[in-house]
């Protein structure tokens, strides 16, 4: 495992389910249990504090913020929240993310909209909060996460 201890790790869509894990809660605890401070958010309150307690439980250091990811400017505020909290961000992961049934056809423009905000815009928002300080520290990282359905069909419309 890697030494991540006092690295400031920013991730999106951080809530899991009580007894199970998510990508988002996954990512967070191992991120957590290798020695970072989480700063999550996710826009389900309940779960978002789930993960929370989880790592807390485990030892870990972890804070929570109600953040919609669509919000450019709730986006901002919680980075900067986050950078001036810590002094620093050291890791940004990218983790929001959904997929609605439907194509082209079937699917309503409201319902493709609200995709490519969640999918694409929020990861635009972050990073475009995140990198200046990044850049200034000369040092970070970022992952994006994805769907294995931008490789591959994966047989959901």
């Amino acid at each position: 495992m890697y030494d991540l201890t006092r690295k400031i790790a920013l991730v999106t869509g951080i809530g899991g389910p009580v007894d199970a894990l998510g990508n988002g809660k996954a990512i967070a605890m191992l991120l957590a249990k290798q020695g970072a401070i989480i700063e999550g958010t996710d826009i389900d309150v309940p779960a978002g504090a789930n993960t929370v307690s989880a790592i807390r439980d485990a030892g870990g250091m972890a804070h929570y913020s109600r953040v919609d990811a669509t919000d450019q400017t709730g986006v901002e505020g919680w980075v900067k929240a986050c950078a001036a909290k810590h002094g620093k961000i050291d890791i940004l992961v990218n983790n929001v993310g959904q997929s609605e049934p439907g194509g082209p056809v079937s699917m309503d423009v409201a319902t493709w909209q609200a995709q490519i905000a969640l999918n694409l815009d929020s990861v635009f928002y972050t990073m475009q909060a995140v990198l200046p300080y990044m850049v200034a520290a000369q040092a970070g990282s970022i992952i994006n996460i994805s769907s294995i359905a931008g490789q591959r069909y994966i047989g959901k419309p």
